[in-house]
């Protein structure tokens, strides 16, 4: 049984893909005046929005990356939470067990989704791309995690949707849980990679019976 338990927001908690693309899109759009598909920045998910801009030709990052953050807010309406995950929250949360996310969005991108969606109540710890000078799948985000939360490896697991997630959970020594229900064609090489996979956010108690 695991001490505390360590989440990705985008793709695990929250179903942000669409919004995260569009504002991506507009983004790019703005500043070097052409349009990007889908396929063209599918890579994205699961960076730093630093990282993204540097893979686009952005010369200005950090101009960039807030222009992002903003535009985020202009489509929050294609947000939504995966079904089940509230209610698995719940009993994780009435079974007092300490939990967190560590993500690669900056607070002020993700604060927004997490009290329209009610959701700081869970989580005691945060690691957001501030918090860390590299990120996943670098192990620093899951080291800072430990930090915080004052536990050794062994004693969590990183429950996200993409192999950056898991390199930087392995990268620390931390357990992975491969969670699919966010994912359109689940990846054989993590399932084989991880410590659990999940379909369905109900199976998370597993983590602390």
């Amino acid at each position: 049984m695991y001490k505390t338990l360590a989440f990705d927001v985008d793709g695990t908690l929250l179903n942000t893909e669409m919004a995260l693309f569009l504002a991506l899109q507009k983004t790019i759009r703005d500043i070097q005046g052409r349009e990007v598909t889908y396929d063209d920045v599918s890579f994205f998910f699961g960076l730093a929005g630093s990282v993204t801009m540097k893979r686009l030709g952005v010369e200005n990052v950090d101009d960039a990356v807030n222009q992002w953050v903003n535009n985020t807010a202009l489509f929050h309406d294609h947000v939504t939470i995966y079904d089940g995950v509230r209610n698995a929250m719940d009993t994780l949360l009435k079974n007092q067990t300490p939990m967190g996310v560590i993500t690669s969005r900056l607070i002020a991108e993700m604060e927004p989704d997490f009290t329209d969606f009610d959701l700081n109540k869970y989580f005691k710890y945060r690691v957001c791309a501030e918090h860390t000078q590299k990120h996943k799948p670098n192990s620093e985000p899951m080291l800072k995690f430990l930090e915080l939360a004052g536990v050794k490896p062994q004693d969590t697991i990183y429950v996200a949707d993409t192999i950056y997630d898991m390199q930087c959970a392995h990268s620390a020594g931390v357990d992975f849980a491969y969670v699919t229900w966010g994912v359109k064609s689940p990846d054989k090489a993590i399932i084989e990679q991880a410590k659990y996979t999940f379909d369905k956010p109900e199976q998370l108690i597993t983590l602390v019976q």
